[in-house]
């Protein structure tokens, strides 16, 4: 005997083990549960504050704006009696990568979250959306559907 365990009952032991890591843990794609958690809670906190440049029409975007911005959004005029549209939130690479990722590599996770509907992918297989931001310049962003407002589907 090298281990002095009776026949069988590292087996039982091993199993009870990954019934406990699967309860725990459940089954389905933590990747993605883990990224829609924490875009999530981070749109819910963030979403209505200045860490959201406002590029369109409502509020004043000429002032001076914090550090840890984290991305920009935009509305648009829709009709001719000056009304608004939902505006879209677009997430800077920084608050991608340390908000939202935090562990999981940036590609993989956006591929992610564009296949699932959270992303809106950019133009020629891109991740990514060219967007110009008026006073405020432009850049690379992110951009997000209003599906993390449901949290995961």
């Amino acid at each position: 005997k090298l281990t002095g365990w009776r026949a069988g009952q590292c087996n039982t032991a091993v199993r009870d083990c990954f019934i406990a890591w699967l309860n725990e843990f459940g089954g389905g794609n933590r990747e993605l549960t883990q990224l829609v958690a924490r875009l999530t809670d981070f749109m819910e906190i963030n979403s209505q504050t200045n860490r959201f440049i406002n590029t369109g029409g409502i509020g004043d975007s000429s002032t001076t704006h914090p550090r840890g911005v984290a991305g920009i959004y935009k509305t648009e005029r829709y009709d001719s009696e000056s009304r608004w549209k939902n505006g879209d939130y677009y997430l800077n690479g920084a608050a991608f990568s340390s908000e939202i990722c935090d562990g999981i590599g940036k590609r993989a996770a956006a591929k992610l979250l564009i296949d699932n509907g959270y992303l809106v992918g950019g133009k020629d297989n891109r991740q990514t959306h060219q967007v110009r931001a008026g006073k405020n310049g432009g850049g690379r962003y992110y951009r997000l559907t209003d599906k993390w407002r449901g949290g995961i589907q």
